[in-house]
């Protein structure tokens, strides 16, 4: 059984894993053909695309975090606002999505 703790277990962002699961009960050929006339194709790659994104930004934070620690240790006043006002903007983008506002 599917949970919100199992979720993350099981493969995803995949058409033919929907066109597997549906098999039994429609042909496979009718089944890419919807998802392709729908977009499913390119809604799929672009949620993988945001997963992406978020990994990068979270690994960037914690470059960003790393760097303000080595700098204020070297008693580097400047470097150490700049950073943390960077940092306040990756932040804000993750948080968001989007870096419009």
């Amino acid at each position: 059984m599917i949970n919100r703790k199992s979720i993350n277990s099981i493969r995803q962002n995949k058409p033919s894993y929907v066109v597997k699961d549906l098999a039994p009960y429609v042909d496979g050929r009718i089944v890419y053909g919807v998802l392709l006339q729908r977009g499913v194709f390119k809604w799929l790659a672009v949620r993988r695309d945001l997963i992406r994104l978020k990994v990068t930004w979270g690994e960037e934070i914690t470059d960003i975090i790393r760097a303000i620690i080595v700098v204020k240790e070297l008693n580097m006043p400047h470097r150490h606002h700049w950073l943390k006002g960077y940092l306040a903007g990756v932040e804000h983008c993750r948080r968001k999505e989007k870096c419009d506002e």
